[in-house]
């Protein structure tokens, strides 16, 4: 069976596969974050913020991980591979609520 353009599969992609899955490092900062727009437009002003109002599940499909709001019942990021790559590749300024860190 061919795979189509940014699938992988679990046994022959070994290597993206543990890239994905692999254990973070625990002293790593990440320097974008992933939010549901809904659940900002509607988290209440004594909320901290995002980190303690969003709820998510994440799962693997067969091109990548796919990230759902449980909140909404809807997807908010699918991350294959080459959008991981591209992700880490451009590396934008943080724009999470309240981000001090310093992504130079």
């Amino acid at each position: 069976m061919e795979k189509r353009p940014g699938e992988f599969d679990i046994v022959t992609d070994r290597l993206a596969m543990e890239t994905l899955l692999a254990v973070p490092d625990t002293d790593a900062s990440p320097y974008r974050f992933v939010h549901c727009a809904k659940c900002v437009g509607e988290m209440p002003g004594y909320v901290k913020g995002p980190r303690y109002w969003m709820r998510f599940e994440i799962g693997l499909t067969p091109t990548g991980l796919l990230i759902r709001c449980v909140r909404h019942d809807m997807p908010v990021a699918h991350l294959t591979p080459r959008a991981l790559n591209a992700i880490v590749e451009a590396r934008p300024p943080c724009s999470h609520y309240g981000c001090d860190h310093d992504h130079g």
